[in-house]
């Protein structure tokens, strides 16, 4: 035993690939990490000077597209004829005219001007709120800026506005250039959220915040690594959750607004002899490899193509075929193991698949027999042949009416769910039936509220146990009563409760005990085939969740139906 379980766990797939790591991958590892350290070492102050040209060059485009929109947006303000007119008090159509040409001139910066978010014109007591927008801009964002500066509006009126400013709208913050004169305002807007990712060429991050207020209006970094680098933002070295980030600071020159610019650190093939030298030790470790390959080739790489073919073999219907469960490490071998428990009990779970489903197409063939029901139909004939020859049309055609409704509800797929509203009428229609051909005719009284008859049953679910109660009762010489009463109950669940009661004899003990049982014997022989049927549907329609009790009250048989709430 003891021998069996040291062999067992020499062949484990961690033994070995410990041993494989110790002997080769650790000290190539070590080697690599002092390689890379070294490199890195050499780079930072080359990556420092990097970081800060692509700052510089980041800040001033940056810069001079916010100026250049201000410039265009005074020249639009000073000598625009456009906003000019858009300040008289001119036609509509005249003032749509205008706006729609200044909507033009923005759209032609915001082809050339990658910093602007979008550009807005707004006259509130012409009725003139225009704006372009950038195609990145989402259809949420453009809702809420228009609603800002709508706001914004109310607020200005007819007075004189002439500022830059920073303002969160949403979950975004943006710096906002307006004026505003006579009623007619223009405004260009600067996300800082896209700004930042329109520059995003790599794994560097940007963070804009205020220099004296420190609010943060953009950042690439969690809140927490935020704020330590903001309150340290002098520092070159942020250590942030998915690495080490170079940081170099600039002030926009904008409402002292400061963008901190980090760069990943990464090493860079620049050797020197030392490097040189450390290169060399690496590359005959890596000689070594081979044999550490052989090994893994033996005990893990043929194992698994092995495994892998049996699979694909599988795939392409082989089911028969199982993995050997004899491996050369311990791992493959529960791993075999399993996979081949697993395919005897998919197998399994087949042949009880198949055996369900020609349980469900028997229950559906042996219900269409019970609809056949061949003595009521030839009952109906024979009293329509009565009625012929007592030439009593009128009720010939209401029986022929009667007899095709109820028919056409019989005859329906039986896995299909309808509205109640339908069996209730098939009720009805059966009633109607049986009143015509009946020397005593029955009596039915259905208590179901309007609210529940939209909701899905079963086709029969009444019917049948109005037929059943009826074709009971009509050997005496009393009438026959059946109420039908409907309603819905919520206990955790909504569930829709049918009840049918007559006032026949009621059931023998000996019917009780069968029905009531949740053992299914042979569910369609005998008499009570039409009632098992029903509970063989309901089964399957429901999964399980459908209720079903028989019993007798002082009037007679009782049945109660609890079904699951199905709406149209």
């Amino acid at each position: 035993m003891e021998n069996n379980e040291k062999i067992n766990k020499n062949k484990r797939l961690s033994n070995k690939i410990s041993k494989l790591f110790l002997l080769f991958v650790v000290p190539l590892i070590i080697l690599l990490g002092i390689y890379t350290w070294y490199t890195a070492h050499i780079l930072n102050e080359r990556t420092k000077e990097a970081n800060v040209h692509t700052l510089d060059l980041y800040s001033n485009e940056i810069f001079q597209d916010i100026e250049g929109a201000d410039i265009f947006l005074n020249s639009i303000t000073s000598n625009g004829k456009e906003y000019q007119r858009l300040q008289l008090n001119l036609p509509s159509i005249e003032i749509q005219d205008y706006e729609r040409q200044l909507l033009d001139k923005y759209r032609a910066i915001l082809q050339t001007n990658k910093t602007v978010s979008g550009l807005f014109i707004f006259n509130p007591g012409r009725g003139c709120y225009g704006a372009a927008f950038r195609s990145n801009v989402g259809e949420i964002t453009q809702i809420e800026l228009i609603y800002y500066f709508k706001d914004l509006m109310k607020k200005i009126q007819s007075g004189s506005e002439d500022r830059m400013y920073i303002e969160q709208i949403g979950e975004q913050y943006y710096l906002i250039r307006l004026k505003a004169d006579k009623g007619v305002s223009c405004a260009s807007v600067v996300s800082f959220s896209n700004i930042a990712k329109n520059s995003l060429v790599g794994k560097e991050k940007y963070v804009f915040y205020g220099g004296e207020t420190g609010n943060v209006f953009y950042t690439d970094l969690s809140r927490e690594e935020t704020r330590i680098l903001t309150q340290n933002s002098e520092k070159d070295i942020l250590v942030a959750s998915d690495g080490n980030y170079r940081s170099v600071r600039k002030e926009l020159g904008i409402l002292d607004i400061n963008v901190l610019y980090l760069m990943k650190e990464e090493s860079h093939l620049f050797l020197d002899m030392t490097q040189s030298l450390l290169l060399c030790m690496t590359a005959l470790i890596a000689l070594l490899l081979p044999f550490s390959y052989r090994s893994m080739r033996q005990n893990i790489f043929s194992p698994m193509k092995s495994m892998v073919q049996t699979i694909e073999r599988i795939k392409q219907g082989d089911m028969e075929l199982r993995m050997e469960c004899k491996q050369p490490v311990e791992e493959f071998t529960q791993i075999s193991e399993s996979f081949n428990g697993m395919l005897n009990q998919i197998n399994k779970y087949k042949i009880e698949s198949y055996e369900n489903e020609l349980a469900v197409q028997k229950a559906r063939l042996q219900y269409y027999q019970v609809q056949m029901r061949p003595h009521f139909f030839i009952n109906c004939l024979k009293n329509l042949y009565a009625l012929a020859e007592e030439q009593s049309y009128k009720k010939i055609q209401q029986m022929i009416l009667a007899f095709s409704s109820y028919w056409r509800h019989v005859m329906q797929d039986s896995l299909h769910l309808i509205p109640l509203r339908r069996e209730v009428e098939s009720v009805r229609d059966y009633i109607e039936l049986m009143r015509m051909t009946m020397e005593l005719p029955p009596c039915a009284v259905i208590d179901i509220p309007i609210y529940i008859q939209d909701y899905m049953v079963p086709p029969m679910l009444l019917l049948t146990f109005v037929e059943n109660s009826i074709k009971h009762i009509i050997t005496s010489e009393k009438q026959v009563q059946v109420h039908i009463k409907g309603m819905m109950i919520t206990n955790g669940q909504q569930r829709l409760n049918l009840s049918i009661t007559d006032n026949g004899p009621g059931f023998s003990e000996e019917s009780l005990k069968r029905l009531n049982s949740s053992v299914c014997g042979d569910e369609y022989q005998g008499q009570k085939i039409g009632i098992s049927n029903v509970k063989q549907r309901l089964d399957i329609l429901y999964h399980g969740e459908a209720i079903i009790s028989f019993s007798n009250n002082r009037r007679g048989g009782h049945i109660e139906i609890f079904i699951p709430i199905r709406e149209r």
